[in-house]
């Protein structure tokens, strides 16, 4: 990635940063954004999470784009059921 692409990647995380952090805390509601956001999440989050991974890594922050992560998790533990 470029810098420029990196640059985007970010605040692509840091949107869903922020949406994962409204679901956590009800202030929105799951349902509305798995309707609206599934299917663009998963393909954005399937292309970003090895530069997820590279960020914690370089920057020694293990919890960077934690929130994105934890509605990565979230659907996962709905498609094991």
């Amino acid at each position: 990635m470029d810098a420029e692409q990196k640059e985007n990647a970010r605040k692509i995380l840091a949107q869903y940063g922020v949406l994962g952090r409204l679901i956590k805390h009800d202030a929105i509601s799951r349902e509305l954004f798995l309707n609206f956001w599934e299917s663009t999440f998963r393909r954005d989050w399937s292309r970003l999470v090895a530069f997820v991974e590279s960020e914690r890594q370089s920057t020694g922050n293990t919890e960077l784009f934690s929130a994105a992560e934890w509605i990565a998790k979230d659907i996962d533990r709905d498609d094991a059921r």
